[in-house]
């Protein structure tokens, strides 16, 4: 309910009704603890893998995808982005989702040899498929609660667009963008000579959302203020506290997705082009001067008013996409099988872990994501 990062062993010991000293007994501490937990779910979802049986690969996968989708939410646990983690404790968890990572692009694999499911990057779809099933363990996210609202057999109906039609079998067929945001422009700009407090600003944002995103809400502001060569005391005159930092990251991250968006539909020529603008803008954002978006999954450490800001601007960008999205759909290039509804956050999810992929060499260029989402997520896509 609160999250790996932001629980105290104070918080469990209060639920067992023990001091909290006891679970010492048990655990060096809550870092400790919180390994053992998300291996344990690691370790339940590698044993479910192995353990489903069909008479295809890609029955194995709906399964699969349909087994975790119901199991009882009480036994599951969020992820926090591996990198947010300390170091002791990040290795073992990666080292385990790899694991299952292989085995479940095995399985595709398997599919794709047997041709029931369609030609593809097997370890880009393996992601997308435990970034969904994780999706499904938040209990505070609007998106979630909706999704959960729904019947399990519409999420694996949608998965099973994605697997067995909506990968393309000719990869030569790459959607492309007619307008390309060149690399090194920054969406988020500012002209120091009209306010220099504002490009000082942006400069502690930028610094901080890459903290944030290597050691999370552990990030310091001493840290980051070495990191800009300057006091601490210099960031204190922009924010209160850690919080107010995190927030502002959180803020300017939105913005970017509200910028991209007036850009698509500035300069798309349809739908189907508003939304490859809009997608190939947020993914090349990654590797820009101006820095990754701060993970989503660091908002618990916010104020619980300032988590209903980011939420409410989070959802009404969600909200636009759909919408663009179901042009798409409407104007008959998308497929009319494509629910909005389930794709969207696909995406979201794709984004907010793209800067690791839980992993320290994942094999593929922004360039090569982008057209990988458009080949095994959109389509989807008639040509």
């Amino acid at each position: 309910s609160k999250g790996v990062l932001a629980t105290r062993l104070q918080d469990v010991a209060e639920h067992l009704d023990v001091a909290y000293t006891a679970l010492y007994h048990y655990f060096p501490g809550r870092d400790r603890l919180a390994e053992e937990v998300l291996l344990w779910r690691l370790e339940k979802r590698h044993q479910l893998l192995t353990e489903v049986s069909g008479e295809s690969a890609l029955v194995k996968l709906l399964s699969f995808f349909k087994r975790e989708l119901t199991e009882d939410r009480d036994y599951q646990v969020r992820f926090p982005p591996f990198s947010a983690l300390p170091e002791e404790n990040r290795h073992a968890l990666i080292a385990k989702r790899n694991v299952l990572l292989a085995e479940l692009t095995s399985l595709i694999d398997e599919g794709v040899s047997e041709g029931s499911v369609r030609t593809c990057h097997s370890l880009t779809v393996a992601n997308a498929v435990l970034g969904i099933i994780e999706r499904f363990v938040y209990f505070d996210d609007a998106v979630s609660a909706r999704m959960r609202q729904m019947a399990v057999k519409r999420v694996v109906s949608e998965m099973t667009t994605i697997l067995e039609e909506g990968i393309l079998r000719d990869r030569s067929f790459v959607p492309r963008p007619s307008y390309i945001i060149e690399q090194g422009k920054e969406l988020l700009s500012y002209d120091p000579s009209m306010d220099p407090e504002l490009e000082r600003l942006e400069s502690i944002l930028r610094v901080a959302t890459r903290r944030f995103n290597i050691e999370g809400a552990a990030a310091s502001i001493p840290k980051i203020a070495e990191e800009l060569g300057v006091s601490k005391t210099v960031i204190y005159r922009y924010v209160l506290d850690k919080q107010e930092l995190l927030f502002q990251c959180y803020l300017r991250g939105v913005s970017v997705v509200e910028i991209s968006h007036r850009i698509a539909s500035d300069t798309g020529r349809d739908p189907l082009d508003e939304i490859l603008i809009h997608r190939h803008g947020l993914y090349r954002y990654h590797d820009s001067e101006v820095g990754p978006f701060t993970f989503i999954s660091a908002r618990g450490f916010l104020h619980p008013s300032q988590q209903r800001v980011v939420a409410l601007r989070n959802r009404a960008v969600r909200r636009m996409s759909e919408v663009r999205m179901q042009r798409g759909i409407n104007a008959g290039q998308i497929r009319s099988d494509i629910d909005a509804e389930v794709v969207q956050p696909m995406f979201g999810q794709i984004l907010y872990t793209l800067p690791t992929w839980y992993s320290d060499d994942y094999p593929l260029t922004i360039e090569e994501v982008c057209s990988q989402t458009g080949n095994v997520l959109f389509q989807g896509l008639k040509r």
